[in-house]
């Protein structure tokens, strides 16, 4: 659970990053949300200001949703979202292939590829160009 609300605080970074990029002040009920995920924040830690390790990753991560929002938001504008999509698939797949090398594929049966094309494709192809 304390997981799930930390990931979930992409949606407080993403309007922090906004304002630290644009010096546009967040409306009163941004700042209220951010306040009050503080506050929750503190309480799951166990209401002490100590941050676990997998927390503190998990927030990491959260934080970086923010911002690959702030910046889907700009490059939309700029770029073609198909392109953009395709783009973002290729540095993965590019970024993916030293830790394949090392870790090695496993065993590959026509089960794993369809696995591979209905998520690469359905959930990451046309789920990313629908969001942007």
């Amino acid at each position: 659970m304390t997981s799930a609300f930390l990931t979930g605080l992409f949606v407080v970074f993403a309007p922090l990053a906004v304002l630290a990029v644009t010096r546009r002040v967040p409306s009163r009920n941004v700042i209220v949300a951010v306040g009050f995920s503080v506050v929750g924040l503190f309480l799951l830690e166990g209401a002490t200001f100590a941050l676990h390790p997998g927390d503190a990753l998990t927030l990491a991560c959260a934080f970086f949703f923010g911002v690959w929002i702030l910046m889907g938001s700009y490059f939309t504008q700029h770029f073609d979202p198909v392109a953009l999509t395709a783009g973002q698939l290729v540095v993965l797949v590019v970024l993916a292939i030293p830790v394949v090398a090392v870790g090695g594929m496993g065993h590959i049966t026509t089960q794993v590829l369809v696995a591979a094309a209905i998520t690469g494709v359905w959930c990451s192809a046309i789920a990313f160009t629908l969001q942007l």
